[in-house]
């Protein structure tokens, strides 16, 4: 039954279009003359995401790239400290390894523990 009600419903839907003999044009809809190029695919897959406050100082910095990638992981919070670990479910130790005194979360680990401090 709901497969008939969906029959006639699409029915009434397409009961109003006229075909042509003209032949199809393909137009991108993400640009305003329509044509495809790749700044407006690029633009379109980036429509509603957020900025991060910052990511300029981290991508624009002469560090090598393994040091931005860790700057960027730790200000989005993605390092598997122990915080981390326990929120998932795994087996975390609470205290820091490095200094054993306070609670190991990233902004400890880059901040606060005095042993990352001295390095």
């Amino acid at each position: 039954m709901q497969e008939l009600t969906d029959y006639l419903h699409l029915w009434a839907i397409v009961d109003g279009i006229q075909l042509s003999d003209q032949p199809d044009k393909i137009i991108w809809s993400w640009t305003a003359d329509g044509v495809y190029s790749a700044k407006s695919a690029y633009n379109m897959l980036h429509i509603g995401s957020i900025t991060m406050p910052g990511h300029r100082l981290i991508w624009k910095t002469w560090a090598p790239l393994r040091v931005k990638i860790f700057l960027w992981l730790a200000m989005k919070r993605r390092h598997w400290t122990a915080d981390r670990r326990a929120r998932h479910g795994l087996e975390a130790r609470e205290l820091c390894y490095l200094c054993d005194q306070g609670q190991e979360t990233i902004d400890h680990i880059i901040a606060v523990c005095p042993l990352s401090r001295e390095v």
